[in-house]
């Protein structure tokens, strides 16, 4: 299982790539929602100094994709897509994240090859 390494101030946590739920890039920020079944809500959020595509470069492809400019997700969180005018999607953490028509289609794809596999 893949671990990814997330540098806070005086501190690196390792996290299971399969426990990330999403990613939302801030600039220069990156918050993560990470799956952890101690926390109440089930889910814990981490803010890191590093940049989204910094995150993206580490994790692995099949289980993750770009939705949005400001957003990477987990692909195995995903629990809805709604196609439309505007697309989006539904995580485990609860979050809505809208899906860019860049992105869509090849969102979609991905997560019909889920399905099948």
């Amino acid at each position: 299982m893949k671990k990814i390494f997330i540098p806070l101030s005086g501190i690196t946590l390792v996290v299971n790539a399969a426990d990330i739920i999403c990613l939302e890039g801030n600039r220069s920020f990156t918050h993560i929602y990470v799956q952890c079944l101690s926390e109440p809500k089930g889910w814990r959020e981490i803010i890191s100094g590093h940049t989204l595509g910094h995150f993206e470069a580490l994790l692995p492809p099949r289980l993750f994709t770009r939705v949005s400019k400001k957003h990477v997700v987990g692909l195995n969180h995903v629990t809805g897509v709604e196609a439309g005018n505007i697309a989006c999607l539904s995580c485990k953490c609860g979050s809505t994240v809208h899906i860019s028509k860049a992105y869509c289609t090849d969102l979609l794809a991905m997560v019909g090859q889920l399905e099948m596999a």
